[in-house]
């Protein structure tokens, strides 16, 4: 992927994607249709974990149910995967998901993501400019991130 956004990176980020490399070894590629599938599960979600408080009260936990579903073939528990993944809630139908790649180079750490399953209402009608998720924000904008953006999104579809 590196290769097709023309990306160059410094000695050490190289070797954190030998690390990745290796880990990919194991945990296979990503399949385009399971990928595809849980998008669009999740997209299919959204109408209940828009955070629109009084009238919509998010149900997050119906996403992280997509995700940890999408994640079993991996876990050490459930799938003989190297993943150890659990489900937390701290309030009532506001889970997280916790993914942990046991280290194998001790006190080495492989890396942290997080990311929030509720979301906001995005009505386009609202957005001038266009936001920048959107095909026309991307098709005139020409910005790196814009081109990434686009180059990630022809490499799915």
């Amino acid at each position: 992927m590196a290769e097709l956004l023309n990306i160059s990176y410094p000695r050490r980020e190289k070797a954190a994607m030998a690390s990745f490399t290796n880990m990919k070894k194991i945990v296979g590629d990503l399949d385009k249709e399971s990928f595809v599938s849980l998008l669009s599960k999740l997209i299919g979600e959204s109408k209940y974990i828009q955070n629109n408080p009084p009238e919509l009260i998010p149900q997050e936990d119906l996403a992280v149910k997509h995700v940890l579903d999408s994640l079993l073939p991996h876990n050490t528990t459930t799938g003989g995967g190297p993943l150890v993944i659990k489900h937390v809630t701290y309030s009532p139908s506001e889970g997280n998901v916790i993914v942990e790649y046991p280290k194998t180079v001790p006190g080495k750490i492989l890396s942290f993501v997080g990311c929030h399953t509720d979301v906001v209402i995005a009505n386009l009608n609202d957005w001038e400019p266009a936001p920048p998720w959107s095909v026309k924000s991307r098709l005139n904008n020409s910005s790196p991130a814009a081109s990434i953006s686009a180059s990630l999104l022809s490499a799915l579809i």
